[in-house]
């Protein structure tokens, strides 16, 4: 009796159909002895088969006796180091044991070299920070022959990778479209359908889209349908009702797990489930057409986990938020055990898992899919940006024409590190930038704000100035612009928008992220998040950045999911409902306290709903309270000073918050308890 392997083989080959000039081209490359090392990049929409057609690549190779290597990007960290740790796993899990003495990138060229590899990388946009680096530095180190590298992604490939003039020759763009009439048929016959009207149906209303054409199927095989079907669009085939009834009652407790968790293999199943999965059940669960392989086992399909995500959050509330609080637990206290390099595809799925918590949304979807890489055509309209609108004052230059100059440089050397957003005219409206720092950044940087990053880490410094790509554990972020005149973007909405797409982007690399500024408005953003702050000391008084401040969130050490999960209980507190008879927790108030310079989050806190006020009154009576000379009755000076301090710094932990206020931990404790309640007592006064 063969293994599940060669059953999901088989299964795969039987209801794989089409593409088969892409097929053509790799059985060719693989049939040749020293093949050239050449890149493959795979486009198109969602669902329309970019991840299988992968897994027949892979299966071919394999066959042929490569060595084969498949890498979801979604679990890389953003950065050189979490792409090289990810990849270097991948390697290990066919050696006997790990090299202590050798860096990853070494390592990794050498696995690579001694046999013909093929490697996959799905989800490709997600690693768009680095691409830069993978075209310039890694990819030229692997060797000339024997390395095929297939690319997969929804967005096409950036004019950087197609007009490299070195790549031309070594490098073919697949772009998938939907499939044929006579290849829908084909699939619609392999799975045994026999009713030649029905399929007709079926090949008319799924358009040729492979995820719509399976669950159609499905569907039909289901309810064993033999009455004429109506018109079926793909947004009705994927629905979230569809989905749950084309499996098995016995799976929908899988089915709510992989809708939460990004994905996961069988030993995070079994922890999770009431039962432990059987042979059979996960040879079942590999058939579902919405459910595919990945690195780690199984995933749902990006868009029917985004209509089963949706449901299960408004159909079910309570269990979703037990359910996925229980998943939170189990994967921190996982990410606690497991080797560095394993720590990052973790660290991803927290931050997916818990994104609708987190503060502004800023790991949700309202980034625009316009948010790109830089263009060159792109500098005219950045340089107008910087002078129109300096979106933080966080690199404080001697002049305008230095700014001008850095922006110039920037795009030139690291353009990878500038990202742009654009109106629907295509125009830039706004960008960002910042950098990893290593040896060529630090110098690049020292040109043009000297003394500022020795300021920022006067003890490191010297090594940080020293260390390799690879090695980089530091983001520092410096520099922006933004529309002041736009007619579809206020300024503010722009600054969301960066501040979104940035911090999202750098805070799962599991890194050091910094920044300097002057501006009140961005340290209380920032500090809503964590950020500890510090002034930047030993400048001149002369000096562009005396007096600036520097805020910095170190993931490195810290327990990244401690962090988050700060926020899934935050986010608790700020949803419970607050029945109209009860008092006022003070978890609720340091809630409010959190978001108080975000009228739009203190609207949604139960202090607002306590009240019956909107966020912005809310926000007037708290800062009221903060910033009177002399505090209302019954709030002494005492309790005043312990409201700022929660406000200011919401991280402190109880032992240094008493040490700011120069008292032992017992009295900070009496303090803020009297405190929680007077405020509570003068804000019941002003209840609707």
């Amino acid at each position: 009796m063969g293994n599940l392997k060669e059953a999901l083989l088989i299964e795969r080959s039987r209801l794989f159909v089409g593409r088969q000039a892409e097929i053509a081209y790799v059985n060719k490359w693989l049939s040749k002895p020293n093949a050239p090392t050449e890149a493959v990049f795979v486009s198109g929409m969602g669902g329309i088969g970019k991840s299988a057609l992968l897994l027949k690549f892979l299966d071919m190779a394999q066959d042929a006796g490569a060595q084969c290597l498949w890498l979801d990007s979604r679990v890389c960290k953003d950065s050189p180091s979490g792409f090289l740790d990810v990849v270097h796993s991948l390697l290990m899990k066919h050696t006997v044991s790990e090299s202590a003495f050798k860096d990853p990138m070494t390592e990794i060229m050498e696995m690579i070299a001694s046999r013909r590899t093929v490697l996959c990388i799905d989800n490709y946009e997600a690693l768009n920070s680095i691409e830069g680096w993978l075209r310039e530095v890694f990819l030229p180190e692997l060797p000339a022959t024997e390395a095929f590298i297939v690319l997969a992604g929804r967005q096409p490939l950036s004019l950087e990778w197609q007009n490299d003039i070195a790549w031309r020759s070594r490098l073919r763009i697949m772009h998938l479209e939907p499939l044929s009439r006579m290849e829908m048929w084909n699939y619609y016959s392999n799975l045994g359908l026999e009713d030649t009207e029905a399929i007709e149906t079926l090949i008319q209303d799924t358009h040729g889209h492979p995820l719509a054409m399976a669950l159609a199927a499905e569907n039909v095989n289901r309810t064993e349908r033999s009455e004429k079907s109506g018109a079926w669009p793909v947004s009705r085939v994927v629905s979230a009702q569809l989905l749950r009834e084309v499996v098995s009652p016995d799976f929908h407790e899988i089915l709510d797990l992989l809708t939460i968790l990004p994905q996961a293999n069988q030993d995070t199943l079994n922890r999770l489930l009431s039962a432990p999965l059987k042979i059979t059940q996960l040879h079942q669960l590999s058939q579902l057409s919405f459910i595919r392989p990945t690195m780690e086992g199984f995933a749902l399909h990006d868009v029917a986990r985004e209509h089963l995500l949706s449901d299960f959050q408004s159909r079910e509330p309570e269990r979703f938020q037990t359910l996925r609080r229980r998943i939170v637990e189990d994967s921190c206290t996982l990410f606690r055990t497991v080797k560095p390099h394993e720590k990052n595809g973790i660290a991803a799925a927290l931050l997916s898992i818990c994104k609708d918590a987190l503060p502004n949304g800023f790991y949700g979807n309202n980034v625009p899919a316009s948010f790109d890489m830089y263009r060159k055509v792109d500098l005219p309209y950045l340089h107008k940006l910087l002078v129109e609108e300096r979106a933080q004052q966080a690199i404080s230059l001697e002049s305008e024409e230095k700014a001008h100059q850095l922006l110039d440089e920037l795009a030139e050397r690291f353009p990878e590190s500038i990202r742009v957003f654009r109106s629907n005219e295509d125009i830039p409206i706004m960008f960002h930038a910042g950098l990893l720092l290593y040896q060529d950044t630090f110098s690049f940087l020292q040109a043009y704000i000297p003394s500022v990053l020795e300021a920022c880490f006067p003890d490191e410094a010297g090594r940080i100035s020293l260390l390799r790509h690879e090695e980089a554990e530091t983001y520092y972020h410096f520099l922006g612009g933004v529309a002041a005149d736009d007619l579809n973007y206020t300024p503010k909405q722009l600054f969301e928008l960066m501040f979104t797409d940035g911090f999202s982007r750098i805070v799962s690399m599991g890194t050091r992220l910094t920044l300097t500024t002057n501006s009140d408005n961005l340290k209380a953003k920032f500090q809503s998040l964590g950020f500890q702050t510090r002034w930047l000391r030993h400048l001149p008084s002369d000096h562009p950045a005396h007096g600036d401040t520097v805020l910095e969130l170190d993931l490195r050490t810290r327990d990244f999911g401690a962090w988050v999960v700060s926020f899934l209980d935050a986010s608790a507190v700020e949803h419970r409902p607050v029945p109209s008879d009860a008092m006022l927790q003070p978890e609720d108030l340091k809630a409010a306290l959190l978001v108080l310079d975000d009228p739009d989050a203190l609207g949604r806190t139960a202090v607002a709903r306590w009240l019956n006020r909107s966020g912005s009154e809310v926000q007037s009576m708290l800062s009221g309270l903060l910033r009177s000379a002399q505090p209302p009755s019954p709030l002494s000076r005492r309790n005043q000073n312990l409201l700022h301090l929660l406000h200011a710094h919401p991280s402190l932990s109880p032992d240094a918050a008493a040490s700011r206020l120069h008292v032992s931990r017992a009295t900070y404790y009496r303090h803020l308890s009297e405190t929680m309640d007077k405020t509570i007592t003068l804000l019941g006064r002003y209840r609707n």
